[in-house]
């Protein structure tokens, strides 16, 4: 008896791993497809930050935020300096701000700060 209840416990296992062998096969397969989805883009067109800097005289503050993925170090300082060279601006703000995050729901949580 116990080798029989033996016998069907391996093979119920050996199953279980063959089926998990081909689901995860499929999906891998299913992966290496083509994505031809489109990118979708709502609202209003942005004509850009020039014309900003050119018809009025007073400041243009850009924030810039990125999320996704990683970033090399100084990516968001390469980022300003070539803005900065293609809009021709050779002012800096002498200011330095540091804006710290919070989430309500959990005000415990620490969260860095934007600098």
């Amino acid at each position: 008896m116990k080798n029989l209840l033996l016998l069907s416990m391996i093979l119920i296992i050996s199953g279980c791993a063959s089926f998990g062998e081909g689901v995860t096969t499929a999906i891998l397969k299913k992966q290496e497809k083509e994505d031809l989805r489109e990118c979708r883009i709502d609202g209003k067109s942005f004509g850009g930050l020039q014309a900003n800097f050119t018809e009025s005289n007073h400041s243009v503050k850009l924030l810039m935020v990125h999320g996704v993925g990683t970033h090399i170090p100084s990516y968001s300082t390469q980022f300003q300096e070539k803005l900065s060279e293609e809009l021709g601006l050779d002012e800096m703000s002498s200011h330095y701000k540091e804006i710290q995050l919070v989430n309500r729901e959990y005000p415990e949580q620490d969260l860095e700060c934007l600098e």
